[in-house]
């Protein structure tokens, strides 16, 4: 293996993974509520992996006729150009864990067999995310080295239809952490880039590259896309195989895209799933938005709830039919969060704990730790509210297009900050009040996209626009109709 420019490993994931709020056997028996009254049903995602189909004849660019290659440009070109913005990205906002060769990119595009919208164009990797002969080390010390020797499958695509791979993107150490230590938001730099994806979203904050993919456990797409206003997409749970992607929980991660239109994220979502995009479906003035109401949104931020009220206030003015409904409670979300996740990553880590567990950061290293100390009955009871929730929400979803709701119920904290006050009155860390409201999908499986809220002071904000199972096409085009409608 070579050595990889990884910059300073070790001092970037210090924030608190999850507070201590409860104990999880108190977590687990605030989830067991939903367990009392009516059996578990199974979780369905409604979507096979392996039956998507291959063949699809793809979009060949964006809605629109839009190109996301970089006009005239020759591939070399386009390479060279995007990995000086990458390499500048990395000193200026320490966006890059390693750059890509441009030469080796075009050489690798050039034997595509598949021309797509994505085809020459620039993309970033989150560095958890394998691409042979680049970097693997979900920025830690603990893989320092670490160069990958084969791709990813999403990565396999990539080079099936010809995209430039410009670098492998930072991120929080092995994905825990909402917060992107290290990482300045271009779009605001005195407030955290979001995280764990954020090295990715500040790629195409910055205009290094108009497409970049994350991962998202509980999150970790949608939060650094409203922290720097951008466009993050978590599809379906089970739509893109995980493999050659470090875990951080086998039964959440889901592989994200970021964008800075939804024009431009549908485009790169066709290209890569090989399905064709939602050709039809309702417009704004016959749209059914189901809201959160007042009692979810009682921890919501100020500007945030202003935001969101505006948002609806608009939808509302186009003529789509706005109405409340209950949501479960964003505090199961968190709890089912902290025992899955804790508990699978520290399963998946057990196999370096006992030599390496000097080089976890201490942030890591508390929450694997806590992770090793949940009892299977804990995190059993966990997987079972997830079934019993998916449900609920699905029948919400049932009754209308799409669900609308804050993506984050705080502004984007203060870099460093580690607690936050919420509209409530609790004080909560920073990591579990940004996963507040986006948790709920991962471990429900629907799709879900944030998209940017235009504001007035300037802070970046995000509307969650949540759809039916597998219907991820569908999402994105009602999302670009509710996009042009909020930029009027």
């Amino acid at each position: 293996m070579g050595d990889v420019d990884s910059g300073t490993f070790g001092a970037k994931a210090e924030h608190a993974v999850f507070g201590v709020r409860v104990t999880p056997a108190e977590r687990a028996a605030a989830l067991a509520r939903h367990l009392e009254t009516e059996t578990t049903p199974l979780l369905s995602f409604g979507w096979d992996v392996a039956a998507t189909p291959r063949n699809t004849p793809p979009a060949s660019a964006p809605a629109g006729g839009k190109s996301l290659a970089e006009g005239e440009l020759s591939l070399q070109e386009t390479a060279e150009a995007a990995a000086r913005r990458a390499a500048s990205a990395q000193d200026r906002y320490g966006a890059f864990v390693s750059v890509a060769d441009p030469t080796a990119e075009v050489a690798r595009a050039g034997r595509a067999g598949e021309r797509t919208a994505l085809t020459g164009v620039p993309v970033a990797v989150k560095d958890n995310i394998a691409v042979t002969g680049m970097s693997l080390t979900a920025n830690s010390a603990v893989l320092k080295r670490a160069v990958a020797d084969e791709d990813a499958a999403v990565v396999e695509r990539l080079r099936e239809i010809g995209a430039l791979i410009v670098g492998k993107a930072a991120l929080d150490e092995f994905a825990f952490g909402t917060v992107g230590p290290g990482i300045t938001n271009p779009a605001a730099p005195g407030r955290t880039v979001g995280g764990s994806s954020g090295g990715s979203a500040a790629a195409v904050a910055a205009g290094v590259c108009p497409v970049a993919l994350g991962t998202d456990t509980g999150g970790s797409v949608r939060i650094p896309a409203s922290c720097t206003g951008v466009v993050g997409f978590k599809p379906t749970s089970g739509w893109f195989s995980n493999r050659g992607v470090i875990p951080l929980s086998w039964s959440l991660d889901v592989i994200g895209l970021f964008a800075r239109t939804v024009g431009d994220l549908s485009a790169a979502f066709t290209a890569i799933a090989a399905r064709p995009a939602a050709a039809d479906g309702p417009e704004l003035g016959s749209l059914r938005v189901a809201v959160p109401d007042d009692h979810y949104l009682r921890v919501a931020d100020a500007g945030v709830t202003a935001g969101f009220g505006v948002a609806c206030g608009v939808l509302r003015a186009a003529g789509a039919a706005v109405e409340p409904a209950e949501l479960p409670d964003s505090d199961d979300a968190l709890d089912m969060q902290y025992l899955i996740v804790l508990s699978e990553a520290a399963e998946y880590h057990r196999q370096r704990w006992d030599v390496q567990s000097a080089e976890y950061s201490e942030g890591v290293r508390t929450a694997l730790q806590r992770g090793s100390e949940i009892r299977a009955g804990e995190y059993l009871t966990a997987q079972r509210a997830r079934a019993v929730l998916q449900r609920r929400v699905g029948a919400v979803l049932d009754r209308c297009d799409v669900l609308a709701l804050p993506t984050l119920a705080v502004d984007p904290p203060p870099v460093d900050a580690e607690q936050v006050t919420l509209a409530d009155g609790r004080t909560e860390d920073v990591v579990s009040s940004m996963l507040r409201y986006t948790a709920l999908f991962n471990h429900t499986g629907f799709p879900a996209v944030s998209i940017p809220l235009p504001t007035a002071d300037g802070v970046p904000r995000g509307l969650q626009l949540v759809g039916r199972h597998g219907e991820d096409a569908a999402l994105l085009r009602v999302a670009r109709l509710i996009e042009d409608v909020l930029a009027q």
